[in-house]
């Protein structure tokens, strides 16, 4: 399921556009990773963005381990192969403080090119970040974005505005989402953005008279709606 303004970045040539990607993983898994790229492929009809941000999972506390920075380095070595085929320009990551960082830095071989850093609760971002960022060629770039991010809100939203739309329904649960935009180079003018719900349905396949399960599983679906 897609709500977007694409049309208008379509009438400009692709060497005219930057495209961002911003994944939000509910889990650390590259298939939610893949799944969006497949989707933002084929709904702006390019074969590849400049920039891709993940927003990990976080853990429970403010303290990094080296349990989730392993399950986030798991990731990011496929992301990067992302990198090394050319579908994907640059990697960057969103609301890793100094520590998460630093070991991430020390661990990819290809490095965030941006931290899309949350400022909320404070007013600025924190110089020791600022100074490594800088020191690192990473870009810091504030964001309002709830963590963790509101799937089912949105998911809902989508369906208040295109309530026609077959995916809106009780049997269906979003399982990820990311945003993309589109900015016209050397303008700074935003041409297109929008949100990328992906759902998945359960189904079951009954025995008849014998009331026995033959089969069930998940069937995973896209939708665009504009």
């Amino acid at each position: 399921l897609l709500l977007s303004s694409k049309d208008a970045a379509l009438t400009h040539d692709r060497d005219d556009l930057k495209i961002t990607l911003k994944v939000f993983l509910n889990e650390f898994s590259i298939n939610e990773v893949d799944s969006s790229i497949v989707a933002i492929f084929d709904e702006l009809k390019v074969d590849s963005i400049e920039q891709l941000i993940i927003d990990f999972p976080h853990s429970g506390d403010d303290e990094v381990d080296n349990v989730w920075l392993e399950k986030v380095s798991t990731v990011w070595k496929e992301l990067e192969k992302l990198v090394s085929n050319g579908k994907v320009i640059s990697i960057g990551v969103a609301d890793f403080n100094l520590k998460a960082l630093k070991m991430l830095v020390d661990k990819a071989d290809v490095k965030p090119c941006v931290n899309h850093f949350s400022i909320d609760g404070c007013c600025v971002v924190p110089p020791e970040l600022q100074s490594y960022a800088a020191e690192n060629d990473i870009q810091l770039l504030t964001h309002n974005d709830p963590h963790p991010f509101p799937l089912r809100e949105v998911f809902q939203t989508i369906c208040t505005l295109n309530k026609d739309a077959p995916v809106c329904r009780e049997i269906f649960t979003p399982t990820w989402a990311a945003r993309y935009s589109v900015w016209i180079r050397r303008r700074s003018i935003m041409a297109a953005k929008g949100y990328i719900v992906q759902f998945q349905t359960r189904y079951s396949v009954w025995i008849r008279r014998r009331s026995i399960m033959a089969a069930k599983g998940y069937i995973v679906q896209f939708q665009s709606t504009e």
